[in-house]
């Protein structure tokens, strides 16, 4: 699947897509040959402080996830919205697509009702 069924969206799961083609463009001098920002200032300036980035030009998306409940950073459901959006953007809805949607929203449910279940106990 292509990472340009997520063109024009800005945020998933309440977490803010980092478009790095578009970081790339705004600030070249950040990047190196291979199209990749320079891990120092990544791991200064953008990894701190959001969890989805998007590479358009290699068909990338990546998520950094939590690791422990003290910490920041996507849940599964983040992945499985993505998923969701993705299905939601292709050109043509099929019975399987349809099926695989609903089967997405099952999951979300499954996942929120197991947190809400932690939280009483």
């Amino acid at each position: 699947m292509s990472t340009k069924l997520l063109l024009g969206e800005q945020r998933i799961d309440n977490f803010n897509i980092v478009v790095m083609d578009d970081l790339k463009k705004k600030n070249p001098e950040m990047f190196n040959e291979s199209g990749s920002m320079d891990d120092k200032l990544f791991e200064k300036h953008i990894r701190p402080y959001n969890y989805i980035y998007l590479r358009h030009d290699v068909n990338s998306l990546t998520f950094n996830f939590k690791k422990d409940e003290n910490s920041k950073g996507c849940e599964l459901q983040t992945l499985i919205m993505a998923t969701k959006i993705m299905l939601a953007n292709t050109k043509r809805m099929s019975r399987e697509k349809s099926l695989a949607m609903t089967k997405l929203d099952e999951a979300l449910m499954w996942l929120d009702k197991e947190i809400k279940n932690s939280m009483d106990d």
